[in-house]
């Protein structure tokens, strides 16, 4: 009967060995109960945030910044919601694709509502994973969106009939001191999500001022 903020995806990634790797917890079916899976996916955009890479040039080697799609720029939300209510980007990084899971038990009833939305210039990648910035064959590839990487989730459990609203980003590091933390508008979405949940939607009203 609770509700929840949650920042999570389903692969532990390192772009330092451009590795990634599944995350095995029960969370993943917890939120399943509540409405919402986060698929075993990784979801990229041509709307992009950059990394720096380090190649040779001659007798040098150069640092560059280059286009990296892991690093979706969200620019589109939810139009009728108000815990996004006046934001411009949201950064995430590496994050899985949010989609509402469908309650075969009959428990209960809900609704999924998608928050950050990719743009139509984006795509996923699953079960062999290749990071690499540079000639990667997974960037000839982003016309397949828009995806759903945030969404709030309301369930009702009707031999209780106590409601939950869960708001679910598929991005571990969306409030990271090294990753999306360092963004004012992720931080700001997630003061938006506490008022929201606790109850006092006019704190976001005034926020987004």
């Amino acid at each position: 009967g609770g509700n929840l903020f949650l920042t999570q995806n389903r692969l532990k990634t390192d772009i330092q060995t451009q590795s990634a790797d599944p995350v095995q917890s029960n969370l993943f079916t917890l939120l399943e109960n509540y409405g919402v899976i986060i698929k075993e996916n990784l979801v990229l955009d041509k709307n992009c945030g950059q990394v720096t890479i380090s190649q040779n040039r001659g007798f040098f080697r150069m640092n560059s910044a280059t286009d990296y799609p892991f690093f979706p720029k969200i620019t589109s939300f939810s139009e009728e919601q108000v815990v996004v209510s006046g934001l411009e980007m949201i950064q995430v990084l590496f994050p899985s694709e949010v989609d509402a899971y469908i309650d075969t038990t009959g428990m209960g009833t809900g609704t999924f509502t998608p928050l950050f939305i990719t743009s139509s210039k984006s795509t996923t990648m699953e079960e062999f994973y290749n990071l690499h910035p540079i000639d990667n064959p997974a960037f000839n590839s982003l016309n397949e969106g828009p995806f759903n990487v945030a969404a709030l989730a309301t369930y009702q459990n009707e031999e209780t009939g106590l409601t939950s609203q869960v708001i679910v980003v598929g991005d571990s590091r969306f409030l990271a001191d090294d990753g999306g933390g360092r963004m004012p508008e992720n931080l700001t979405f997630a003061l938006n999500s506490v008022d929201y949940l606790a109850g006092d939607s006019d704190l976001i009203a005034l926020r987004s001022r």
